[in-house]
């Protein structure tokens, strides 16, 4: 059907109803129906005479759902030219012609650009308005359906890159560790190198050599706490490799959860296949490589732990050691 002006409410609406109304061609009641892809129109009038009066009922998909208008029209017919009028409740007074042959009514509707539009409506009854409206009703719900199992792929595309993406973070976070342990076992190396000159300098000079034995003493004891800086590195590394860790054994419990959505989803219309959507093989993947980071890390944040106090103690002992001299 080519494109009707909404006049009134819709001038589709209103182009159908006026097309309806002149289809009846004898006198009592009558009813046009008019139905396409999107939208159904059921038109019923009675004629008087020359004078016909009656009711629009339109039917249209919008968003997934199926909303519904209606009002009523007079009109004249005069031989087989047909003149509907639509009363201010629909909007504006409008005023379409047409023309009646058998069962049909063609009516003309002014387009924008100037040219007349030609929509053609046809008899029908109450049964076949209650079946075309279920048709469109079925669509309609068909179309929710489906909208249903995209928003379900796209979440699970979308939380399945969160959790890639978080679970390469867990390899920075063993990464980063591993280097603030290097920092940390130089400073210690630092720290045992002035302990033993400061050893050598008070063996040397018993007296303290004017003081000298006893400032290299504290110079360890500065080393020392650089090493205490450097555990705490170590502490905050493990901390945010902990939160990351979470972080991510939530993205496995959510992208879980959307596996679940997307079946029940696609349970309603199994047909429907959704458009790039991620595969079994794609979901398992990204969680074998998401558990296998969780315990690598894990294991690291262990050894990290462990390895930092004891090098937080070897140095303090180093301190201690000369702090008295």
């Amino acid at each position: 059907m080519k494109s009707i002006p909404r006049w009134l409410v819709g001038l589709s609406l209103v182009l159908i109803v006026l097309a309806a109304v002149g289809g009846c061609g004898g006198p009592g009641h009558a009813a046009y129906l008019y139905k396409d892809s999107s939208s159904v129109v059921f038109v019923q009038w009675t004629r008087d005479g020359s004078s016909v009066s009656g009711s629009l009922t339109e039917s249209s998909l919008d968003s997934g759902a199926v909303k519904s208008d209606s009002g009523a029209f007079t009109g004249t017919v005069s031989g087989s030219g047909v003149t509907l009028t639509f009363p201010k409740g629909l909007g504006t007074s409008v005023n379409i012609t047409g023309t009646m042959s058998g069962s049909r009514l063609h009516l003309s509707f002014p387009q924008s650009d100037g040219t007349m539009s030609v929509v053609d409506l046809v008899g029908a009854s109450t049964a076949d308005y209650n079946s075309a409206l279920g048709v469109l009703q079925q669509q309609a719900s068909q179309t929710n359906q489906q909208n249903a199992i995209e928003q379900a792929r796209a979440t699970l595309q979308s939380d399945l890159s969160t959790l890639s993406q978080n679970t390469q973070a867990l390899s920075a976070d063993g990464t980063s560790l591993a280097s603030d342990l290097k920092s940390m076992q130089a400073d210690v190396a630092t720290t045992y190198k002035d302990e033993r000159g400061v050893l050598a300098e008070a063996q040397q000079y018993p007296d303290g050599n004017n003081g000298q034995v006893g400032a290299y003493a504290a110079h360890v004891a500065v080393d020392s706490g650089q090493v205490d800086n450097d555990n705490g590195q170590v502490e905050a590394g493990t901390s945010q490799a902990s939160n990351d860790i979470a972080a991510v054994q939530k993205d496995q419990d959510t992208v879980n959860a959307d596996v679940a959505a997307l079946q029940s989803a696609q349970a309603q219309q199994p047909n429907y296949q959704a458009n790039a959507q991620p595969t079994a093989d794609d979901v398992s993947n990204a969680e074998a490589t998401a558990q296998t980071a969780i315990a690598s890390l894990q294991q690291a944040v262990t050894q990290a732990t462990d390895q930092a106090n004891k090098l937080a103690a070897t140095a303090q002992s180093y301190a201690d050691a000369v702090a008295s001299l």
